[in-house]
């Protein structure tokens, strides 16, 4: 009995530390006293949870780690993989972490929401998310949201998941806007539009939860950014259906619904060729007068990739070069 207790409360340790060391390069500070004070709360609080729920949920007739990392696999996915947030169907590593990650709020800057101000939502899969690469770009008037509260916007966003950057301070930076507005992004890696558009879907809901609550502020959602297809690369879905209820999924409630405008890019290339036939049904929603249809990102060869898949500081400055421009026409209308 005791050294079951043992092996256990190891097991949980290890994986905390794991998860611990993994989160590391997360927090948006290079001071020691910010990154601890921001992941050890956590791992305090989950280590005597996790011991708990593993010590009652593993079988004596099992030996050891097999039941253990079954009940751990199935502990993180009620626990930390909550609230509505993760699809499924999502790989197991992709969700937790993105999961873990929200948790954490980094050392951001709170700071006032503006008043009655126009809402742009970033969402799609890791490279809407902070799963690239950027350089460090000037931001002065537009905020970050989330829970209720406004932030500096700058890397990495919250709201998403991923510990690395993301192209949405790199796109604020070139809007040629005199007023300030709030960036939304609910981006997560490795989902497919099924994950959106699917009844109940957890990342549609967490959007529409955060988008309603702004509304009941004054806020009003202008422009949503799609930046998604990778995941549907070869599946030959249909794009178009999907889209239409992700849509639906993601601006129910909402009362200006019939005015936001959408810009959506051309997506699928990640570590194989471009899908075309994916790529023809994301150019056929430009036909609705709402939908704006970029170039970008399967144009996007690996010189601006670092991984085959992912931007680096050229693909962010790419991709935010073509998003800002549709959107400096679309605000200016």
């Amino acid at each position: 009995m005791r050294k079951n207790i043992i092996k256990i409360c190891l097991s949980v340790f290890l994986v905390l530390i794991y998860m611990y060391t993994l989160s590391w390069m997360s927090i948006g500070s290079n001071n020691f006293y910010m990154r601890v004070k921001q992941v050890l709360p956590y791992s305090l609080t989950h280590f005597p949870l996790l011991s708990i729920i593993l010590f009652r949920a593993c079988n004596p007739k099992y030996n050891g780690l097999a039941c253990q990392v079954d009940s751990l696999r199935e502990f993180i996915r009620n626990r930390f993989i909550s609230n509505n947030i993760n699809p499924t169907n999502i790989p197991f590593h992709n969700a937790l972490f993105g999961r873990w990650y929200s948790n954490l709020r980094f050392d951001k800057k709170k700071v006032p929401c503006p008043k009655s101000a126009n809402v742009i939502l970033v969402a799609g899969q890791s490279n809407s998310a902070n799963h690239v690469r950027s350089l460090e770009y000037k931001n002065t008037s537009h905020v970050n949201y989330l829970n209720g509260n406004c932030y500096v916007l700058d890397n990495p966003v919250l709201g998403a998941s991923g510990d690395q950057a993301s192209v949405v301070p790199a796109i604020a930076s070139k809007l040629n806007a005199n007023k300030p507005y709030i960036f939304l992004v609910t981006g997560f890696g490795a989902s497919s539009i099924t994950h959106w558009s699917s009844d109940g879907s957890g990342l549609s809901m967490y959007t529409n939860k955060h988008l309603l609550d702004l509304e009941k502020h004054g806020h009003v959602l202008s422009v949503v950014i799609w930046i998604q297809g990778e995941a549907d690369n070869g599946r030959y879905i249909d794009y178009l259906s999907h889209f239409s209820n992700m849509k639906s999924n993601m601006l129910r409630g909402l009362s200006s619904k019939q005015n936001v405008k959408f810009v959506v890019t051309q997506t699928s290339r990640c570590h194989h060729e471009r899908d075309k036939k994916l790529n023809e049904q994301q150019l056929q929603l430009g036909n609705d007068k709402n939908v704006y249809v970029t170039e970008v990102t399967d144009n996007l060869d690996n010189s601006f990739r670092f991984d085959g898949c992912h931007f680096n500081e050229l693909g962010t400055e790419a991709v935010a070069t073509a998003i800002s421009s549709a959107l400096n026409n679309i605000l200016e209308e």
